[in-house]
């Protein structure tokens, strides 16, 4: 599978993000943060690369990954010189055997007289312990609380901007170092949890110049919804239902210009 190699750089006051498949493992990675003066290289599947800020990111195409290799050079074999290694004499050393005779002369009678020790029978108690019965426990499997990566960009060019997103069921929580409003230009993430997979939520927009604009709910990077609220101002309910209880679904809602 061919890849290429990207090198990317945020020369923006804003936080963007990008996407694209590892060129190592084809696995995907969504939504990779590239904080402002702030530069990336990565290795990527051709045309898998994705990003809805590539106006703000400056990208130096390294062409193909890995990069073609270049004719090789036939290098002369050296021929190898013979070396001569001298002959070093070794003279033994004669091996010395000492000759010990011991000589020991020893004469020992023992005398001893044995007296009979009289026997004893010990007497043995058997102790019974009674053995307790163990009942076991039966162990509960707590149920996991869907959670879901939400976040909300806006690329709306005509004043429009968010002012907050509440929760109708389950709580939203925005993630350190991000706020509202999320005005042009802007990011915001949060961590979405919720008892069911079914989220229901409301998006405050205010239009101060009453432009068009479009609200885009995606999932997974998928479109599911493309909403046009406006001209004005609008608290938004949105609905989304499908979502995966096994595994963490990316939310992403975005303002776009009409």
């Amino acid at each position: 599978m061919a890849c290429k190699k990207y090198t990317l750089t945020n020369n923006t006051a804003s936080t963007q993000t990008f996407s694209y498949q590892e060129c190592s493992n084809n696995m995907w990675i969504y939504d990779v943060l590239l904080e402002p003066g702030q530069t990336k290289t990565i290795w990527f599947v051709t045309s898998t690369f994705q990003s809805y800020y590539t106006n703000s990111i400056t990208i130096v195409d390294d062409g193909a990954f890995p990069p073609t290799p270049s004719a090789s050079v036939s290098t002369p074999t050296p021929t190898p010189t013979p070396s001569v290694t001298p002959t070093r004499t070794v003279t033994p050393t004669p091996t010395i055997t000492p000759s010990i005779t011991p000589s020991i002369t020893a004469s020992v009678t023992p005398t001893s007289t044995l007296t009979p020790t009289p026997s004893i029978t010990p007497s043995i108690t058997a102790s019974v312990t009674p053995t307790s019965t163990l009942t076991p426990t039966p162990s509960i499997t707590p149920s996991a609380t869907p959670s879901f990566n939400f976040k909300l960009g806006n690329i709306n060019t005509g004043g429009v901007y968010v002012s907050g997103i509440t929760a109708t069921t389950g709580t939203i929580v925005t993630k350190s170092g991000y706020s509202y409003p999320v005005d042009e230009n802007e990011l915001l993430f949060a961590d979405y949890t919720q008892s069911v997979v079914t989220l229901d939520f409301d998006i405050d927009i205010k239009d101060p110049s009453a432009s068009d604009y479009r609200v885009v709910i995606k999932i997974n990077n998928s479109t599911s919804q493309n909403l046009t609220p406006g001209p004005g101002d609008v608290n938004l309910p949105i609905n989304i239902t499908g979502l995966s209880s096994g595994s963490t679904d990316v939310i992403f809602v975005e303002i776009q210009d009409l």
